[in-house]
């Protein structure tokens, strides 16, 4: 994972907008961007590659971005960008009119069609740029969903989550692991789409297979904290059968309840090691992640990390790991 911030306010005044400008060119897409006023401009973007994958986070004062049919033929790099406006919302335009997208749903772009972008007030972006050649659907089938506003439900949901998440750049990775990511960025983005176009079918299995898994680990993650969190009602909220999901997690390295109870483990580990949280007992912040027994907790935290919580919890005040 390779993380790059950029920032106008690094560039002589004068010089910011064109400098953003061949940035953009750059980094996102070749467009021609007017603006209001460009005496003091101000924007920055963090862009964060999964391999052949990135993620951009920008914020921007108000512009037009438009990519015309010239520059299509001059320049196609040949990439799907699914976006999501923050903060407020953005004008679209698509052959058969403009969209109003709200702050929070997503919306396609193609490189290889003219594109028009208003933001009337500073606004932020997150997008997600996937090279055409990696989307296991049909050019014609994506194409058709360029321009069209998505409601942040369902899959939706979970990829602007995914989306998000991957954006700021917090996670250290390594390649294997980066690249990983990427992919499962790309499944869900082609399953999103599939759905919206009513073509799931259209899908691999392999795909199909990692986009539910996906949705059943973020399912998991919103819901650490409910003891009654089990495999049946894991398998039963995806409306699928224990083995099916037993099947899902072959390939995890770990069972579904075993997953369940490390990603719990974590959590409790994250809290006992945050000074905030220091006068909380260790037993409520085993609650609060779904242990109801702190004898079984305690158990389990020593098993996982080597040393009893209340021992973790002394070396985490002082920003050191176990074994170190």
């Amino acid at each position: 994972m390779i993380v790059t911030d950029f920032s106008s306010r690094d560039q002589p005044p004068a010089e910011r907008l064109e400098w953003w400008r061949d940035l953009t060119d750059r980094v996102t897409l070749p467009t021609h961007i007017a603006v209001p006023r460009d005496d003091d401009f101000r924007a920055r973007m963090r862009v964060v590659e999964f391999g052949a994958v990135h993620t951009s986070m920008m914020s921007t004062p108000p512009l037009v971005a438009v990519r015309t049919p010239a520059m299509v033929r001059r320049a196609d790099p040949e990439v799907y960008l699914l976006s999501m406006p923050l903060g407020g919302p953005i004008g679209v335009s698509r052959a058969r009119g403009q969209e109003i997208v709200q702050a929070g749903e997503l919306v396609l772009s193609a490189s290889s069609l003219p594109s028009r972008a208003e933001l009337p007030e500073r606004r932020g972006i997150l997008t997600v740029s996937i090279p055409r050649a990696l989307m296991p659907l049909p050019k014609g089938q994506v194409d058709a969903l360029v321009g069209a506003r998505m409601p942040c439900t369902g899959t939706a949901a979970v990829t602007a989550h995914m989306m998000t998440r991957l954006a700021r750049g917090e996670d250290s990775l390594g390649v294997a692991e980066s690249a990983r990511l990427g992919t499962v960025l790309v499944d869900l983005v082609a399953a999103l789409v599939a759905q919206r176009l009513d073509a799931e079918r259209a899908l691999c299995p392999d795909t199909r297979r990692r986009e539910q898994l996906v949705r059943i680990h973020a399912f998991i993650e919103q819901r650490l904290g409910d003891p009654s969190l089990t495999p049946a009602t894991v398998a039963a909220a995806h409306h699928i059968s224990l083995r099916q999901l037993h099947r899902l997690f072959t390939h995890q390295g770990v069972g579904v309840a075993g997953w369940i109870r490390s990603r719990r483990l974590e959590r409790c580990r994250r809290d006992l090691a945050d000074p905030a949280l220091r006068h909380e007992p260790v037993a409520a912040l085993a609650a609060r992640w779904g242990f109801t027994h702190a004898s079984d907790f305690s158990r389990a935290f020593r098993t996982a990390y080597g040393m009893p919580p209340g021992a973790y919890r002394e070396f985490g005040a002082w920003g050191q790991q176990p074994g170190a």
